[in-house]
């Protein structure tokens, strides 16, 4: 039996080079196809950048390029340069990785030296992904999130999140922004977020919270977050928690809105809301017959409430001490200092400046006011700001109604219109009880006249039938007696009904002179007047100038009724020793003037005693030139002597 030698020792097989060319071609046949099943692409490039070698199913746009230079491929592309200068750098022996556009696809590129057995660099070899996919899904990621990022700006919304476990807090931008505007440094604690709630709200906000990691449900909070600079902002927190699997929480994660805008809003309603209900109470109150101090002092409480402000009063206007005194107060005020001291209203000061202006006036900071000087009393106690709104009337403002608070504060436009609503409803109640007193005050004149006008009618028919009886009929007595007796002398009879005669003509004269109806004013004021003054032993001057036309009769019977009456009160109360009359046309006004140089009288009291029909003669000139369309206008002091100056409208129906 023949013995076989070892397989180690039996001589090795000569590889035949055509086989190994078989073999090469059967693996790079076997490397294609694997290439062809993944979408990528294979290439070997020679030193000078030319593709020697390519295989695979990626970017099928690129067509075959084995065989043309990388540069040619790569013609048109945006990333032609970069390519380049990264496979020189691979020539060189540096391997890298490159994304880049290609053929309207997105690639991955790994660049790798190819070598030979000695380690020299003969070539690179490039595989490039089609990231395109990736890279589109990357894109509309990032778009996602402006989106989100410029949706939360315009909303004002932010979303956090915190891992319970670690403590570490995430945040969006928007909602850094909403918890510390633009303070960067902070955030990362928890501790900033409860430092940044507002003092007033931290305590209920720490309990939500607490409720929340108790309960787990989603829950709601309001609060307020005060940023570095002062300001305050309302947040809208919505949060939810998670909880691992023995029921711990483990994360934290809600949104924030800032509704600082909308909580403005409200309270801007709400604050319209009490305006006009203060309004609203002050004019129903203003309707009740209680008088003017309880609806100062209701007014005044109401603003200061509505307001939310520490001090507001209602002063009222006394012109003959140019000063305003307090009405109405409320706040804490001195008491004592209301109750004795004034404000003045000097020029240059805040009362005169108050009672002059056209519109409220708003008050910044009072210690540096520059318009007018300061209220020595709104500064000693601590007024910074404030509103005063003059408290208009028919003939001159009755006074300030004032708004004033202790802490520097600007007032809203609203409430300066609020303040002044609120005097306007002042001002209509002062009108119209003044002008209830006036007519209560006119239906008691006009009572006493009634009164002193059947008086004064029983007097003069007592006065007529006195001067009818002791003159006339003694007269008339004596001549019949002188006619009875047959040698009477006739001479004396004819005497007696001579005088008889003249004192007819005087009484009717009295009366109602004629020259009025015949001549007019002039003549009739001026025979009167002469008359009067020389049975009165008074000097007397007559100013009285032509007429362009003759006044219309019952102008000139007012203007002689009271020129009569002025100087009949002279002659009986004035002592006086000189008298002056006058009488002239002013535009579309006939102006009397009687004027004597007496003692005087105070016209304030007589005309309180006129109203209640205690001086017939003033309360006549007063209807009469009232009754003509006119003004009567009385300046009188003691020892100063007495003007009557009445003014009538001429009328149209006036006489040539």
């Amino acid at each position: 039996m023949s013995r076989r030698r070892p397989a180690a020792a039996r001589s090795p097989v000569r590889s035949n080079p055509r086989s190994r060319a078989v073999g090469l071609k059967d693996s790079e046949a076997r490397l294609r196809l694997l290439a062809g099943q993944i979408p990528a692409r294979i290439g070997v490039i020679d030193p000078e950048l030319r593709i020697v070698w390519d295989a695979g199913a990626g970017f099928p746009e690129l067509g075959k390029i084995a065989g043309k230079r990388v540069a040619e491929v790569l013609d048109g592309s945006p990333d032609r340069e970069r390519i380049l200068e990264a496979l020189h750098k691979t020539l060189s022996g540096t391997s890298g990785q490159i994304e880049v556009a290609i053929a309207g696809r997105h690639a991955q590129i790994h660049l790798d030296p190819f070598r030979n057995k000695q380690g020299e660099i003969i070539g690179a070899v490039g595989v490039g992904l089609d990231i395109t996919d990736r890279v589109r899904a990357e894109n509309a990621l990032r778009k996602s999130e402006r989106l989100l990022r410029q949706a939360e700006a315009l909303g004002h919304t932010g979303s956090w999140e915190q891992d319970l476990l670690t403590g570490e807090i995430f945040n969006t931008t928007e909602n850094l922004r909403l918890w510390f505007g633009d303070d960067q440094s902070k955030g990362k604690r928890l501790e900033d977020y409860v430092e940044a709630v507002h003092p007033d709200d931290r305590a209920q906000v720490l309990q939500w919270r607490q409720q929340l990691l108790d309960q787990g449900r989603p829950s709601d909070v309001e609060f307020r977050i005060v940023w570095r600079d002062g300001s305050v902002h309302w947040n809208f927190g919505r949060a939810t928690v998670i909880r691992g699997a023995a029921g711990k929480p483990v994360r934290l994660y809600g949104t924030n809105v800032d509704v600082t805008e909308r909580k403005r809003a409200e309270e801007e309603l709400a604050r319209r809301e009490r305006q006009q209900a203060a309004i609203a109470q002050l004019s129903l109150s203003a309707l009740r017959p209680e008088g003017l101090q309880p609806l100062f002092d209701e007014a005044v409480a109401l603003v200061a409430k509505t307001l939310r402000i520490e001090h507001c009063m209602v002063m009222e206007a006394h012109p003959e001490d140019s000063a305003l005194r307090f009405r109405a107060a409320a706040g804490p005020w001195k008491e004592d200092l209301i109750a004795r001291v004034t404000v003045s209203m000097a020029p240059g000061f805040m009362g005169w400046f108050s009672m002059k202006a056209e519109a409220p006036v708003v008050i910044a900071d009072l210690p540096s006011e520059t318009r007018f000087v300061p209220c020595e009393i709104l500064l000693g106690h601590g007024v910074k700001s404030g509103i005063n709104v003059p408290i208009s009337g028919r003939e001159r403002p009755f006074g300030v109604l004032g708004a004033h608070s202790t802490r520097p504060r600007t007032f809203s436009p609203d409430e300066v219109n609020f303040v002044w609503a609120m005097a306007n409803v002042l001002a209509t109640s002062i009108e119209q009880t003044r002008a209830t007193s006036e007519l209560a005050e006119k239906r008691e004149q006009l009572q006493a006249l009634s009164r002193k006008l059947i008086e004064a009618q029983e007097a003069e028919r007592r006065a007529v039938a006195r001067e009818l009886h002791d003159d006339f009929g003694q007269v008339l007595t004596a001549l019949k007696l002188n006619l009875q007796r047959h040698e009477g002398d006739q001479a004396e009879s004819i005497a007696l009904v001579d005088g008889a005669i003249e004192r007819m003509r005087d009484l009717a004269q009295d009366l109602r002179p004629p020259l009025l109806d015949e001549l007019g004013l002039e003549a009739s004021l001026r025979w009167f007047v002469e008359r009067e003054a020389r049975r009165a032993g008074l000097e007397f001057h007559l100013g009285l100038a032509p007429l362009e036309r003759r006044p219309p009769p019952s102008l000139e019977t007012t203007c002689f009724r009271v020129a009569q009456e002025a100087l009949t009160n002279v002659i009986r109360h004035a002592q006086a020793r000189r008298v002056e009359v006058e009488l002239r046309a002013e535009g579309d006004q006939l102006q009397l003037t009687v004027r004597d140089e007496g003692k005087g009288f105070d016209v304030a009291a007589a005309r309180k005693r006129a109203a209640r029909g205690g001086s017939q003669g003033l309360l006549s000139m007063q209807e009469r030139v009232a009754l003509a369309g006119g003004e009567l206008e009385i300046d009188s002091a003691k020892d100063r002597g007495t003007t009557v100056r009445a003014r009538l409208p001429l009328a149209d129906g006036a006489r040539p």
